[in-house]
């Protein structure tokens, strides 16, 4: 009876370990899918590609904007454009399931990422705020065959930038 109670006891144990580390495998199998079924996995999907356009409002007038998004090795959207005095490099990743934005412009030879955090989020939009400068919004809206981008300081419109898919035509 001892030793059928103790080979009982071992099996439960086996097959609740088993059980809980098939949970533990589904949750993170099922978490990598469903980060693209989320409304910030919805839009990083839809910002992928190549843009044409322009930033229609800068502190210095038009600058032409082309922009390659695409998914890097860290599952991040990055992309970089060049409108003529400075790069620009934008990246969104997810942190603890909140979609991020890292922008950097190499404007004066700056090296400083400023970070920016979701506000608001849909599968069409984001809308993000500076961490350290909350006076800097970035609006980010994708319509049927067009992007906008929109940087505000102090709620004022600073930037604007236009962009169509690369292949429209």
């Amino acid at each position: 009876m001892r030793v059928e109670l103790k080979r009982l006891t071992t099996n439960c144990r086996r097959s609740a370990g088993v059980a809980i580390l098939a949970v533990v495998i589904c949750a993170i199998w099922g978490a990598s899918f469903a980060v693209d079924r989320l409304p910030e996995g919805i839009f990083l999907q839809n910002l992928i590609g190549s843009w044409k356009g322009q930033a229609v409002r800068t502190p210095v007038g038009p600058a032409p904007y082309d922009i390659t998004f695409a998914r890097i090795e860290s599952g991040a959207v990055a992309g970089t454009a060049n409108p003529g005095a400075a790069l620009h490099h934008w990246r969104f990743f997810m942190v603890a399931g909140q979609m991020r934005l890292r922008f950097l412009s190499t404007f004066r030879g700056n090296t400083n990422p400023t970070w920016l955090y979701t506000e608001e989020v849909s599968s069409v939009g984001a809308f993000f705020r500076g961490r350290d400068l909350d006076h800097l919004t970035v609006k980010l809206e994708l319509r049927a065959n067009e992007l906008r981008i929109d940087i505000f300081l102090h709620d004022a419109p600073h930037v604007s930038i236009r962009l169509a898919p690369a292949d429209a035509g």
